[in-house]
């Protein structure tokens, strides 16, 4: 979970390649952890990120949509919520 809150940061001195190919699979891992709250931090900061950078149309559609789709029906609620939340902007 500690890592997760830096990526923005770390984010504005990557280029966007740079972010799919670095960044974007390590969020994707962390939607799939065991634990709630470092699923839910993932979803926060795909958000950010859609919001803030440039991912590509096709990056979000075949990698990002599908994780966070799967998230939709996770057991706790807030992964539900952040999900839904960042669903809207795919």
């Amino acid at each position: 979970v500690t890592t997760l809150p830096a990526l923005p940061q770390v984010s504005f001195v990557m280029t966007p390649e740079q972010l799919v190919q670095y960044i974007v699979p390590l969020l994707v891992k962390a939607t799939k952890d065991s634990v709630p709250n470092v699923r839910f931090c993932a979803c926060r900061t795909i958000m950010w990120m859609m919001e803030h950078h440039s991912l590509g149309t096709q990056n979000i559609n075949t990698i990002i949509k599908p994780c966070l789709s799967e998230l939709e029906h996770d057991p706790d609620i807030d992964v539900q919520y952040y999900a839904q939340r960042a669903l809207l902007l795919c």
